[in-house]
């Protein structure tokens, strides 16, 4: 009987952990070219489009809409239409552009005028918006099938996690990094693997899976750069290395032969001055948390890491300093900054995860354990969401 009673529990606990998981939705809000904010763009597509409730029928269509003191114009070849809505259901692809940007993309797009600006909302499935996401965030790296599970799992991971992130906003996420990078339809020739899977915190919830690009050797946990964020577990806050050579200390690190895995700047005193807002700094000094910087105090002022790069950023470019791991020197009106990897440094480094898959032979399931140590993978049921079709 005792016997009977351990293999009914052992069937038991091997059948909750074998469980995969179900979607949590099958399609995805995108606000789309939100940093831009165009006031019009031209579409080309085939399909049906909705002026208000209004059903037109379209194939190989060019139509402008343009935001006009809080309605839309919609202008054709031969007429033009005044509305408060439009929507583009397209039969497959369509074209979209603007005054600095062309792209693809599938699924529904909504617009309504926000002002005298556009609001346009992206309704595309699950699957083809992670595809689409991974691949526009893998960059130059080259494509590595266990790679590309392992990355293509994190944005999955961290989409269901932030799935209200705007919700204030009429939409699930946006297209810049402050979600993921999100550029639309991506045409590649990639054998993609056909497994899917998520990452779960020890409650079953989602994890919100943070990737970047290059560490340069130094991983952290979230409340490095998030102080708010309170979760301690399923990031990997150590070397990014799995090597115990002592002798080649840098070369140990996984993300060594990224481009971005040491760098350098200068900012001049009026530029500093500028970014933080003020006329007299003498000196700049770091504090840090996990060898990683998590403000800096100038006089008797601290700024946050977070908000002197996002300062930085909007006023001098977004890779002018590449990450929060840095240093600062003082020569008399300079400040060079001398700094390692590109991005927050918070779970899965993506040219380590790369060799790991490339050099190490290390399979998708190995990368993850490695970057989340202590989250739950599990396989994803259904196909809801998916995209069937081949690029």
């Amino acid at each position: 009987m005792k016997k009977l009673i351990v293999y009914i529990l052992l069937f038991i606990s091997f059948f909750s952990c074998a469980q995969a998981v179900e979607y949590p939705v099958s399609d995805v809000r995108v606000g789309i070219l939100t940093s831009e904010n165009p006031a019009s763009f031209k579409a080309i597509f085939s399909g049906t489009l909705f002026v208000d409730e209004e059903a037109l029928l379209f194939h190989d269509a060019e139509v402008v809409i343009a935001a006009n003191n809080g309605e839309l114009d919609v202008i054709f070849p031969e007429k033009k239409l005044k509305v408060n809505t439009v929507r583009i259901f397209p039969k497959k692809d369509f074209n979209l552009e603007t005054q600095f940007t062309k792209r693809t993309y599938t699924g529904e797009l909504r617009i309504h005028a926000a002002g005298k600006y556009l609001h346009m909302v992206l309704h595309v499935p699950v699957e083809q918006y992670v595809r689409d996401t991974t691949i526009s965030e893998l960059g130059n790296i080259t494509y590595h099938p266990q790679h590309y599970l392992a990355l293509e799992t994190a944005v999955r991971s961290y989409l269901f996690a932030s799935i209200d992130k705007h919700k204030e906003d009429g939409y699930d996420v946006c297209d810049l990094t402050h979600c993921m990078h999100f550029a639309g339809n991506q045409k590649v020739n990639y054998n993609f693997p056909d497994d899917k899977y998520v990452l779960l915190n020890n409650d079953g919830s989602y994890l919100q899976a943070f990737f970047h690009s290059t560490c340069g050797g130094n991983l952290s946990s979230p409340s490095v750069m998030w102080p708010k964020y309170k979760k301690t577990t399923g990031f990997r806050s150590d070397k990014d290395s799995i090597s115990t050579n002592e002798e080649q200390i840098d070369r140990n690190d996984l993300c060594y032969d990224s481009p971005h895995y040491r760098w350098s700047t200068i900012f001049k005193l009026n530029e500093i001055k500028k970014i933080l807002n003020t006329t007299n700094v003498a000196e700049l000094k770091v504090n840090t948390k996990e060898n990683r910087v998590t403000s800096l105090t100038y006089g008797n002022q601290e700024i946050s890491a977070s908000q002197f790069l996002s300062r930085t950023g909007k006023l001098y470019g977004w890779n002018r300093i590449k990450s929060n791991d840095f240093i600062i020197k003082k020569e008399k009106d300079m400040f060079h900054f001398y700094g390692r990897g590109l991005g927050h440094g918070t779970g899965l480094c993506q040219y380590g995860s790369y060799k790991l898959a490339a050099e190490k032979n290390f399979h998708a399931e190995q990368i993850l354990k490695f970057y989340y140590p202590g989250s739950k993978i599990k396989k994803i049921q259904n196909t809801t969401g998916a995209n069937k079709n081949e690029k």
